[in-house]
């Protein structure tokens, strides 16, 4: 099997399962990513895998993927069941897109600059994107801990302002054609758009 991307690395890390049985691998999007979806699902493609893509009624769509010797590949980053990255990739840009383009979240703030927004339970892996952007020359802040709804721990990574979020989209980019246009209508001072996940 050809070397699986930091970028699906990434996405994996974000909204993605290792499934404890049948070998199943899935990353849920919500339904407005159905261009999105069909990127990864060449993704999955190009290494010799058939994709499944299925649109739930929960308007969530699914990208699975059941193959053995995928299922093991992955396990030597995630712990199957309950979510947990074992090492990050070395390329860390393609790592961070992954993350943003599944997980991330675009907003305007009160005074409407651009904030770009990452959420994790991983507080460490975290730090390390914020090491990393620091490097790049972006500034970031992270927030937490919270409590969530369900009881759980959750920090949350943000980056603030024009400049940093055109930093962010020269420098990290996107693969989401939907994210990639939030964030650039986020760049326009007459734009008002709000909060997208």
């Amino acid at each position: 099997m050809r070397q699986i991307s930091a970028e699906l690395i990434g996405a994996l890390f974000g909204d993605g399962s290792v499934c404890k049985h049948d070998y199943e691998i899935r990353i849920s999007l919500g339904k407005k990513d159905k261009e999105y979806a069909n990127y990864l699902a060449y993704l999955l493609t190009n290494l010799g895998l058939k994709p499944k893509i299925d649109i739930k009624r929960t308007n969530e769509i699914w990208i699975r993927v059941w193959n053995k010797i995928f299922w093991l590949e992955i396990c030597k980053w995630f712990r199957p069941g309950k979510k947990f990255i074992k090492k990050i990739p070395k390329n860390m840009k393609e790592f961070i897109k992954g993350i943003f383009d599944t997980d991330g979240s675009v907003h305007l703030d009160k005074r409407k600059y651009p904030v770009i927004s990452i959420r994790s339970s991983d507080e460490k892996i975290l730090r390390k994107i914020q090491k990393y952007l620091s490097g790049l020359e972006i500034t970031s802040s992270l927030f937490g801990p919270e409590t969530t709804p369900f009881g759980g721990t959750v920090y949350k990574l943000r980056v603030y302002g024009i400049k940093n979020c055109k930093k962010w989209l020269e420098k990290i980019g996107s693969s989401n054609p939907r994210k990639r246009e939030i964030l650039e209508n986020a760049l326009q001072s007459d734009h008002t758009v709000r909060g997208e996940s």
